[in-house]
């Protein structure tokens, strides 16, 4: 059977690359072994290609936390995944990537926020010149957790989703242009935004999480109105939330909060149908129907 994984140039760092490399296969050793041991009890008759997925998502399950190497690693290894559709070959064919990574325990927005970190800000940084393993210890993951939706802007030029998001790069361009004014130096709006994404990348080497949260989101999040409908000695909450209200839940909650999310087609009948499959929106549905 197939284990090793399409090697990606994950940075042009040959030490770094050489460390990611030893780290790699450390990996397929760890996957192999328990993926033996499972086929070993199993009964089930699997196909190549599933074992092959089988693999490849023991490999993600196996990787924890937010270090850099693991960072870099998992943005492999979802690249191949999508590349090669293995969420749909694995046994427990999944509907999505979102899905098999939310069941190996990485959440929708931790998922987001590897591949933006592996796919256009470590890119990024090395066509300028930046170390990412140097910017990496000096910035900090937690300050790289700020500042990702801003860079992402800043980098690929697309509107941010969140309010919060767009008013501060919009903030970080008015400062660059000011100071260029002041100066006399002229940029384009590529050179504008290369300068504003590298003073937010000094800001969060000399920044505390806490200082750099309020520098990229100086207006406060709105608080989150709630609707609490009371049946049967329980609480069942609903909510109308945006995107800036949501990262504050997820980071007030943390792991107190499990994500389940279910995205609606537009279709009304599709729509219906996907309503259905989720267990608290049929509890609302059946509060409104008259016996």
């Amino acid at each position: 059977m197939e284990t090793a994984i399409a090697i990606h140039q994950s940075s042009s760092s040959l030490t770094l690359n050489t460390a990611l490399s030893g780290f790699r296969e450390q990996l397929q050793i760890a996957a192999q072994q328990n993926l033996d041991a499972f086929l070993e009890g199993s009964d089930e008759g699997y196909t190549e290609m599933e074992k092959r997925a089988m693999m490849v998502v023991e490999e993600l399950r196996l990787l924890n936390g937010l270090d850099l190497a693991t960072i870099y690693m998992r943005g492999d290894l979802v690249r191949q995944i999508r590349t090669e559709a293995l969420h749909t070959v694995h046994p427990e064919r999944y509907g999505s990537l979102e899905e098999l990574a939310k069941d190996q325990g990485i959440s929708a927005s931790e998922l987001s926020q590897t591949m933006s970190l592996v796919d256009v800000i470590f890119p990024w940084m090395e066509e300028h010149g930046m170390s990412v393993a140097q910017v990496w210890e000096e910035v900090g993951k937690s300050n790289f957790r700020e500042m990702t939706p801003a860079l992402v802007a800043l980098i690929t030029g697309e509107d941010p989703a969140r309010a919060s998001t767009r008013s501060a790069v919009d903030a970080l361009l008015n400062d660059v242009a000011a100071t260029n004014v002041a100066s006399g130096v002229e940029m384009d709006e590529d050179e504008l935004a290369d300068a504003a994404a590298e003073l937010l990348m000094e800001a969060g080497g000399q920044m505390t999480n806490r200082a750099l949260r309020t520098h990229l989101r100086p207006d406060r999040t709105e608080p989150i109105e709630l609707t609490v409908i009371r049946t049967n000695g329980r609480r069942m909450v609903v909510a109308n939330i945006d995107e800036d209200q949501w990262v504050m839940l997820q980071n007030k909650l943390g792991r107190y909060m499990e994500e389940i999310s279910l995205t609606l087609p537009d279709d009304p009948r599709r729509r219906a149908l996907e309503a259905s499959r989720s267990r608290t929106i049929r509890e609302i549905a059946s509060l409104l129907v008259q016996e």
